[in-house]
């Protein structure tokens, strides 16, 4: 299998970094499983997608049709689903219901697809590359719930990597900063209907950077980079 036409699975591919890193890679002749909760738009007939919840346990199903679609094997996994809610929210008013679904989909949901992943990534050469946050690894999240899920996420990939280097599998973490998604803005509309003030939408909307940028990293990552790079955490 030659880097020109290596097999990814992509999550959260319809919207944002998912979606923009699986157009880079269907536009390098990747072949491609993409796997999201909501259907995205045809990216040609190499690439064939999968509407599962990543916290759900139809997971395992989809990510061995998956690997099965893809040739028995699959070379790299990126892992970008994700969900934001309570935004500016204290911890006094974030519900059960919202803290659950965040930590489901995020740190669950990445549990998960690391496990049903490394039942089928090449052996040895895979490549893992999971999605934490500069907000709850780096500095403070907006969200309680966001934040205390993405710490999670850091150090899941840590102890991935750890665990799988003797296996020949290679796990990274990606880190972005504040990225202009739609995801991104939702939590930023939510951040001014909470808080009333206009200007905290001013502050969080300064210094994003495009779904593109990430995208080339993450594309770097799954295919030639993520073996070469020395340490384990890309940050973008």
């Amino acid at each position: 299998m030659t880097e020109a036409s290596l097999r990814i699975v992509v999550t959260g591919s319809t919207t944002g970094i998912g979606a923009a890193t699986a157009r880079r890679l269907a536009s390098d002749g990747h072949r491609l499983a993409l796997i999201d909760i909501s259907p995205g738009d045809p990216l040609g007939d190499r690439t064939r997608q999968w509407e599962v919840d990543v916290s759900a346990p139809e997971l395992d199903a989809a990510m061995s049709e998956a690997a099965d679609w893809l040739g028995g094997e699959i070379d790299a996994v990126f892992h970008m689903a994700g969900v934001m809610e309570a935004q500016a929210a204290d911890i006094t008013e974030v519900t059960d219901e919202q803290w659950d679904r965040v930590i489901a989909v995020n740190l669950t949901g990445s549990f998960r697809v690391a496990r049903s992943a490394l039942r089928h990534l090449r052996r040895p050469g895979g490549i893992l590359v999971l999605t934490s946050s500069q907000g709850g690894v780096l500095q403070p999240s907006g969200s309680v719930p966001y934040g205390a899920s993405k710490g999670g996420v850091h150090g899941l990939a840590m102890t991935l990597e750890a665990k799988c280097r003797d296996l020949g599998v290679r796990v990274v973490e990606l880190v972005p900063g504040k990225v202009d998604t739609p995801l991104y803005r939702r939590s930023v509309r939510e951040a001014v209907d909470r808080t009333g003030r206009p200007e905290v939408g001013h502050e969080l909307m300064s210094g994003l950077v495009a779904p593109e940028a990430v995208a080339e990293l993450a594309a770097f990552l799954l295919t030639a980079g993520g073996r070469i790079l020395r340490s384990p955490v890309a940050t973008v």
